[in-house]
């Protein structure tokens, strides 16, 4: 569809306010998933593409490369040549979703106002639901931007009929 261009790495460090307060995604060229934040698809395509990378042929065997480090540590992205990926294969809206849920999820463990209630306590239980419902293992199972932004459309507009 015209106008869908999924970013792969929405993260909070990603997403800014314009001088009207509205929100603007930056950063459209990843340099692979922040682990944390990203589908677990991505990272799972994103790490299989590394080890792909990192493997050197010698004398018929594979070695890893000498930029690896003997740690539970992943590598840095920067230590893998990412411009053979295949970004416009793998990022999809599914993915932005699971950003997205992530970042809801992130508010919602957040203490209010410096209080020890977390955001989840204080909120409405239809909160929760979307996160949750945007982090589901199974992309197919996530919901798309539209229904998403339906949902919230709807459930104001409940709650507005409702004060009425």
């Amino acid at each position: 569809p015209r106008g869908i261009l999924p970013n792969g790495d929405i993260k909070p460090d990603n997403i800014m306010l314009d001088g009207r307060g509205r929100i603007r995604l930056i950063d459209f060229a990843p340099a692979g998933p922040t682990y944390g934040w990203g589908a677990p698809e991505y990272i799972s395509a994103w790490d299989e593409f590394r080890a792909r990378s990192l493997r050197k042929p010698v004398g018929g065997d594979f070695v890893i490369g000498e930029t690896v480090k003997q740690s539970t540590t992943r590598p840095s992205n920067l230590e893998v040549d990412n411009t053979a990926f295949d970004y416009k294969g793998t990022l999809t809206a599914a993915m932005d979703m699971y950003g997205l849920g992530a970042i809801m999820w992130a508010l919602g463990e957040e203490k209010a106002s410096g209080l020890e209630t977390r955001a989840w306590e204080i909120s409405e239980p239809w909160y929760r639901e979307l996160a949750e419902w945007c982090l589901r293992e199974d992309p197919t199972r996530r919901p798309t931007p539209a229904r998403f932004m339906f949902n919230i459309v709807s459930r104001r507009i409940l709650h507005f009929i409702g004060r009425n």
